[in-house]
């Protein structure tokens, strides 16, 4: 299942993305991106010492970049 949304052109700076950072930079809503961990098409990521959840670009570019829509 991919969720469409509004993003910028380019790809977002470094590996990984906090969450909140996340949802400004794809603008969704934090809602969804805890949605997509729960439903496990995201992964969840820690470092030590930093409660904040951390999320891969690969798999935020992967899920939330717009695809061109299959013709009737």
């Amino acid at each position: 299942m991919a969720i469409l949304a509004f993003v910028r052109s380019e790809i977002p700076p470094g590996e990984w993305l906090p969450l909140q950072e996340a949802a400004r930079w794809y603008d969704v809503n934090v809602a969804t991106l805890y949605r997509l961990l729960t439903r496990g098409v995201l992964t969840r990521h820690r470092r030590q010492g930093d409660k904040r959840t951390y999320l891969l670009v690969k798999e935020l570019e992967r899920e939330l970049r717009p695809r061109p829509t299959e013709s009737p």
